[in-house]
């Protein structure tokens, strides 16, 4: 099974968890408010309910850890990959950029990118975020939507730190 069917499969168990115990504390303060109205009936049948859906929430319980003791099965491959940090991204897009003239817009850049992969991960698939940090930190010129362009703190950047290649210790998956 693939990663992202593993993720949705935990984050539907969990979410039915949730669900289920905010629809028991609802039945639960609703009853406590009809029983001091002095409403005994309607507060009998909400409390009846809420065992029904405690009830009912053991057994999504037991259906979370049977898929747990499944998702553990399936092995290794079920483990998040890491992610690589932002920053381990600017270096290869400055040389990029360096490359390509010190600008380039979005497709070029990413074109490149993936053409010349080396370093961590996959830079052309956070080109949106990295390119806001990158800004930030003074290694992209922001002014021009679109548009991206290295300024001289971005140069000296490229320059100063080295680049580990595909297959490398310590690299990222």
């Amino acid at each position: 099974m693939a990663r992202s069917g593993v993720r949705d499969v935990d984050k539907a168990l969990s979410a039915a968890g949730r669900g289920v115990r905010r629809a028991t504390k609802e039945l639960n303060a609703d009853a406590g408010k009809s029983i001091a109205r002095g409403d005994f009936a309607r507060g009998e049948e909400l409390m009846q309910t809420a065992r029904g859906l405690m009830a009912f929430s053991a057994e999504v319980a037991d259906l979370e850890a049977k898929w747990s003791s499944v998702r553990e099965s399936l092995g290794p491959s079920t483990e998040p990959r890491k992610k690589t940090p932002l920053w381990a991204q600017y270096v290869p897009i400055l040389r990029a950029l360096i490359e390509l003239d010190g600008e380039a817009d979005r497709a070029t850049l990413a074109a490149h990118l993936k053409s010349n992969a080396v370093g961590e991960g996959a830079p052309w698939k956070v080109l949106g975020r990295v390119r806001r940090a990158m800004i930030g930190e003074g290694f992209l010129d922001g002014s021009t939507k679109g548009r991206w362009r290295i300024t001289d703190a971005g140069r000296r950047a490229a320059k100063s730190q080295p680049i580990s290649q595909p297959g490398s210790a310590g690299e990222a998956q």
